[in-house]
């Protein structure tokens, strides 16, 4: 029997989302349950996801944890952390071509495929 996991993901309508919320759904260990955020309600990933929600940009910091704790519960505190600089790349990314990625980041090497990614998310912990 799969083990039942609430999981709730915001900024659904990234590049890379469909894919990887297919391969949540298709785990063969875990039954996730994926509750989907997103500012734009006509995102195509909402559609992957088993309940969506419209929330505020995460620029107006405020509004959006107020949205995200009314989703979940008031009664959960919400751990948040700052980082004094971007990760490089986090939000620069082309699926279908590297090229301009390259330009901007010329010392990037993909390491990692999605399916390793996606395994390393899913086993991140061990809920045996």
């Amino acid at each position: 029997m799969k083990k039942k996991i609430n999981l709730l993901i915001t900024c659904v309508g990234g590049g890379l989302m469909p894919e990887l919320l297919i391969h949540l759904k298709k785990s063969p260990k875990y039954d996730f349950k994926i509750i989907g955020t997103d500012k734009n309600y006509q995102t195509n990933s909402k559609h992957f996801c088993d309940k969506f929600y419209q929330t505020p940009d995460g620029s107006d910091e405020k509004k959006f944890i107020d949205k995200i704790k009314n989703i979940i519960s008031p009664k959960i505190k919400i751990k948040k952390k700052y980082f004094s600089k971007s990760r490089s790349g986090d939000h620069a990314w082309y699926i279908t071509d590297y090229s301009k990625f390259k330009k901007k980041y010329p010392n990037w090497i993909q390491k990692y495929s999605i399916k390793k990614i996606l395994n390393e998310l899913i086993n991140l912990y061990n809920y045996n």
